[in-house]
């Protein structure tokens, strides 16, 4: 399997001793899909699928619920089985949902109760997010009793939306009990074909809503629910009948128990044939037994579910241990669980004293440092300890709380890693004191009037990289906890009912309140960036100006700037909140609208909009029969253009529609910009959009400008939730400015290990500025996927300590930013085609990702780039499979090739412009633009790879910048750990200095998986 270790958990760290707490766990197994014969019509029994020797895949153990208010498996219970044959996958599923809550359309399924599946179809993704052929898609019953399936994502198979193709039947199987059923085409999960592969990534998640709000969800894995991590998929495999087994689980009713509580214990065996099985339960609390127990069932086929309830005597310490010994023909299998006994009592005593040792260890790291000892990395374990101390302890005294999320078994692992944390770093200390480990100072340069320059942060003449929180708790509370952290940013908001609540009213407490606290955080040396997004639209403008609620669009500002009024409540926010803050000098930039978009024109256009369209093409075109012989229609006349039905039927006007709705988007950002300016000149202004649709606009909603134009307007690019394509994309298009992410989301599921891999790839491939996602009192599904920075403690430590990293090295991390821009390897960026070839996104997005994992950087070059001329230092030019380009664009490349570059195309692209005339040739080569091609076109053309590397199979991504005279050189292994000798300049490197750690090492050196490695070579 390509992600045998993908889903490791490493624990993150650069000192030795964190170092050497490093295990890699093997994946879980295989899912075993067995054959079927056909036709399988589904006669709505689960008999059925049964009888056909269907394997259970239980989402019943603690690890597949993500339901903070689950209630036990009389709640919510879901057992899925998978068969096949030559022509489809069946996915079949029994489901107890006690109050089931659906949505109304069907692109909202996955708020309601119902599935989503994702597939990897070719079990290839190593990256975060999805890939080039990744499918997400799903099924669920209406709100009007309807089934219906639905697309989100269609990978290289399907198109967004509704999925016809899909035979789908949802069938009443019980009290509170559904069993659904569909059957899925192959080529629906193209390019997987089972005549030719045998296994691919798979997720499934059972989605759970009450009174139409999404409550949390059952999965086989994480990488869906949460973020978008196919790599962490387990793999199903394709097995002829009776191979393969199953895997059992079980699960207790509660999280917690008293004495004298009856405990329902539910094992969820993969038996498989008829017949009599025995499970033999011992509870003990400690080493002593307290009671023996044997239960007799009776096994069938596809699995069987055995309930055994156990009276609960005294409960003393922390509960009790249940041992399950099941056996049944043809096999056994043994489980455990606990019944906790906790109490918000006990679990405070456990805080006191976790209290008290961290402030004997404060006092210790107190007294080192005033001998000189650089103690940044071990206080780190301390501000966790002491945020999440505070949080946890005002938890323990909401018992509503406590007992609605089932609270007080998370708080007790928490405690218990903030103990082993504190225990690893009383060990860090004692090495630093010692001299055993060597010190690594973290540089702390002001983090007041930065400017940016070359597409960098600095402070004074110092490159930064900054790092730290979306805070939407009460940041300037924890200003000290933050600092120790290892951050130098943070943000916080402050929305327009806070400020502007009607036409006529004014607040300023709440912006007092921000200036107050950034003049205490310029005592942490905190930077700050200022979320001054003009959302919800506050209940007077409304009342005042009912307009405003119609046609939403704005991101969360939630009404169309065409509504005079939304602009005279943005402006008079931010007249009157802005000269109170701005003169801080630690604010370092304004982020104007929380997930902007221009969504004008996309379900629904404000007459103005409309109007100004028409006449827009009418000026263009002159004559409707003009218009016609580019879209391809049959229009009367331009006052009866409906944009909303062409734009479907004819890719031309879609070409012109959506060039439109560019410009007009480009004119609301000026606006906002212009606004901004207006009231706090001189500071840096970004807005924050959903990354994800800058390059692919099927999948969401589009945002309606793009990222090119959009960077020119704001003085960096901000983005929410980015990945490695899009961040080459954000460094390529607009080199000279920053790239940030304002809003990456962390899940309870979030690893150490993941965490610092996640912010080591994003500055490397150009983020300067990185803000997670925070939450402290809100406990839903959807916020701990989301925001669940402070209820992960070990993950934040490993936050902390990557921040420090980070900082300490920002130079260097810049050097490899800024070789991006000037790459030799490029990917044609064409809007024309984003707009009117529906294959070319998840196209572009196969070449990056088959590009990444070679020795050089890749960059993007727009069609407006290459218009210009400001193709920097690109020689070879790749577009797979933009078939539809400007004109300029193929005069431009003409021009290229005639300079001696070279343009990549696959066999047998055919280029016309946007409303399909032919285009003036330009010569091209052509590839299968894989990997293994690519690196025999760069061989020939000799272009610069210093530095090279000879992991195989295509997992290796390496990196390499010239700086001080030295060889810098970046490697990240994304499969299986592999011992790697570099090359530089075709000779063996015998020996570097690996960076992160300080620590000389010597070639060949093990790769462990997905953990960033910067090494220098002086000459």
């Amino acid at each position: 399997m390509v992600k045998t270790l993908l889903g490791a958990v490493l624990l993150a760290g650069t000192a030795a001793g964190w170092a050497g707490n490093s295990p890699v766990l093997q994946q879980e197994r295989d899912y075993f899909c067995r054959a079927t014969d056909a036709p399988f019509e589904f006669r709505g029994e689960l008999s059925e699928w049964r009888e056909r020797g269907a394997l259970p895949l239980f989402l019943a153990a603690e690890k597949n619920r993500m339901i903070p208010d689950w209630e036990g498996p009389l709640d919510i219970d879901a057992t899925v089985y998978l068969l096949h044959d030559a022509q489809y996958l069946y996915f079949g599923a029994l489901v107890r949902d006690r109050l089931p809550s659906y949505q109304p359309v069907p692109e909202a399924l996955y708020r309601g109760d119902g599935f989503q599946l994702a597939f990897d179809p070719l079990d290839d993704t190593i990256l975060p997010g999805y890939d080039a052929n990744d499918i997400e898609l799903g099924f669920g019953r209406l709100r009007d009793g309807s089934a219906a399936a639905y697309c989100w994502r269609g990978g290289e198979a399907l198109p967004t939306g509704p999925l016809a193709d899909v035979r789908l039947k949802i069938t009443p199987a019980g009290e509170h009990t559904l069993l659904y059923e569909a059957a899925i085409p192959w080529r629906c999960l193209a390019p997987f074909t089972p005549r030719k592969l045998e296994k691919f990534g798979f997720d499934v998640l059972y989605n759970s809503a009450r009174d139409g709000k999404r409550r949390g969800w059952l999965h086989w894995t994480p990488g869906v629910g949460e973020e978008k991590l196919a790599f962490l998929f387990r793999n199903v495999r394709l097995a002829g009948k009776g191979e393969g087994a199953a895997e059992a689980a079980i699960n207790l009713d509660r999280s917690q128990y008293s004495s004298g509580d009856p405990a329902l214990v539910s094992l969820y065996l993969p038996t498989e044939q008829a017949g009599k099985g025995q499970v033999h339960f011992t509870v003990r609390q400690g080493e002593r037994e307290v009671w023996r127990e044997t239960v007799g069932f009776a096994a069938q086929p596809g699995g069987t579910v055995v309930r055994w309830a156990y009276q609960i005597g005294r409960l003393r310490g922390d509960g009790l241990q249940v041992d399950a010994r099941a056996v049944w023909p043809g096999g056994e299998t043994a489980l455990n669980a606990e019944l906790l006994n906790l109490s918000p009592e006990s679990l405070k005593q456990q805080a006191q004293a976790v209290a008290e040792r961290a402030l004997a260890f404060r006092k210790r790291l107190e007294a080192a440092r005033r001998a000189g000892v650089a103690v940044d990395y071990p206080l780190t374990a301390l501000a966790v300890c002491d945020v999440t101390l505070k949080y946890r302890r005002r938890d323990l005294e909401k018992p509503a709380l406590l007992k609605e999320y089932a609270l007080l078994p998370k708080i007790r692992r928490q405690f218990r890693q903030l103990d082993a944390m504190l225990e690893r770093a009383e060990q860090e200390l004692a090495g630093l004191e010692s001299g055993a480990l060597k010190p690594r100072p973290v540089p702390a340069p002001p983090m007041r009037n930065l400017t940016i320059r070359d597409g960098a942060f600095y402070s004074g003449n110092e490159e930064v990289l900054l790092i730290g929180p979306l805070g939407w708790w009460e940041p300037f509370d924890d200003l000290k906890s933050l600092s120790e952290l290892g951050f130098n940013l943070f943000s916080s908001t402050l929305i327009a009912q806070a400020v502007t609540p009607a036409p006529d009213k004014v607040r300023l407490d709440g912006a007092r309140r921000i200036d107050r606290g950034l003049r205490e955080a310029a005592k942490y040396n905190l930077a700050f960036d200022f979320l001054i997004s003009p959302h919800p639209l506050p209940q007077g403008w409304k009342e005042k100006h009912p307009e405003m609620a119609q046609y939403p669009s704005g991101g969360w500002i939630g009404s169309s700037l065409y509504h005079a009024a939304t602009r005279t409540m943005i402006d008079a926010m931010w007249k009157n909140l802005l000269p109170v803050v701005r003169d801080n000098p630690n604010l370092i930039a304004l982020d104007l609208v929380n997930e902007w978009s221009f969504s004008d024109g996309v379900r629904e256009i404000h007459p103005v909009m409309l109007a100004k369209f028409r006449a827009a093409m009418r000026e263009r075109y002159g004559s409707v029969a003009a218009a016609n012989r580019n879209w391809g229609t049959d229009c009367r006349d331009f006052d009866s253009l409906d944009p909303m039905k062409l734009k479907r039927v004819s890719a031309g006007f879609r070409y012109d529609f959506e060039s439109f709705r560019n410009r007009e988007g480009l004119e609301n950002l000026r606006f906002l910009r212009d606004t901004a300016r207006k009231y706090a000149p001189g500071t840096p202004l970004h807005v924050k959009s959903i990354a994800v649709t800058d390059l692919d606009p099927g999948q969401y909603l589009p945002v309606g400008v793009q990222r090119e134009e959009r960077g020119e307007i704001t003085d960096f690019a901000g983005s929410d939730c980015a990945g490695i394509m899009e961040l080459d994309f954000y460094r390529s298009l607009v080199p000279g400015k920053p790239a940030a992410d304002t809003e990456f989301h962390v899940s309870v599921n979030t690893t150490p290990h993941e965490m610092a891999a996640d912010a080591w790839s994003a500055m490397l491939h150009g983020e300067s500025l990185r803000e997670y996602y925070a939450w402290t009192g809100r406990y839903s599904a959807e916020l701990m996927a989301a925001g669940a920075l402070l209820h992960i403690p070990e993950s934040l430590e490993a936050l902390g300590r990557t921040a420090l990293d980070l900082r300490r090295l920002a130079p260097e991390v810049v050097a490899f930013q800024r070789r991006i821009p000037d790459a030799e390897v490029a990917l044609l960026y064409s809007p024309a085609s984003m707009y009117t070839v529906p294959e070319y996104p998840a196209r572009l997005r196969r070449a990056h990702a088959e590009l990444s994992h070679l020795d050089l950087p890749v960059r993007f070059l727009s069609e407006r780039q290459l218009a210009a001329g400001k193709t920097g230092q690109v020689k070879v030019l790749v577009i797979p499979g933009a078939q539809r380009l400007e004109r300029e664009t193929a005069e431009a490349l003409a021009g290229f090739a005639a300079r001696g570059g070279t343009i990549l195309t696959a066999p047998g692209t055919r280029f016309t412009d946007p409303y399909g005339a032919a285009l003036p040739g330009f010569p091209v080569r052509e590839s299968e633009l894989t990997a293994a091609a690519f690196d025999r076109e760069f061989d020939r053309l000799g272009l610069n790879r210093p530095v090279r590397g000879d992991l195989p199979g295509g997992a290796l991504e390496l990196r390499s910048a010239e700086r001080n005279g030295a060889m810098l050189f970046y490697a990240v292994n994304y499969g299986a750990p592999r011992e790697f000798r570099p090359l530089l300049d075709g000779k063996p490197i015998a020996g570097a200095i690996e960076l992160i750690s300080g620590e000389t090492v010597k070639f060949p050196l093990r790769l462990p998986n997905r953990k960033t490695m910067i090494f220098e070579v002086k000459p």
